[in-house]
């Protein structure tokens, strides 16, 4: 009897560990923004407002463009695709090249410090890209 109770322990267990390690495997979270390939080399001294801390600007590439930050030296790089509006006539402004971005279309708000959104019908944060710096280089890529 109690040999029984432990392999249904031991069962239900490995179902459970199974399926949360499946389930964690799973890259749905960033799949509302179609790929696009991203391999960008952003050159400091030619892009020299991106030196300053809180700047940000818009590059080509990625799905609506790329956004990168500058959080006090640590280079962060996001799609500027709306994660609401997900149209590529949507895409976010950051008109005074600060930490906060706007979409045009369904005026939702993004801080780009984590991506998240902090104004407006958006619930999803920003999709994220790898940003190296590299010297007077930052390699962003996904």
């Amino acid at each position: 009897m109690k040999g029984s109770h432990v392999r249904k322990a031991i069962f239900f267990t490995l179902i459970f560990f199974s399926t949360v390690f499946f389930h964690s495997c799973d890259n749905t979270f960033d799949d509302y923004i179609p790929y696009a390939p991203v391999n960008l080399y952003i050159d400091l001294t030619i892009n020299n407002q991106l030196q300053i801390p809180g700047s940000s600007m818009i590059f080509p590439g990625g799905y609506g463009g790329v956004i990168v930050y500058n959080n006090f030296g640590e280079y962060i790089a996001y799609d500027a695709a709306c994660t609401l509006e997900i149209d590529q006539n949507c895409i976010l402004s950051n008109e005074d090249n600060g930490p906060v971005v706007t979409c045009p279309c369904c005026e939702s708000k993004f801080f780009l410090y984590d991506g998240a959104p902090i104004d407006g019908d958006a619930i999803r944060f920003m999709k994220k890209y790898k940003a190296v710096l590299s010297g007077d280089r930052v390699l962003i890529s996904n």
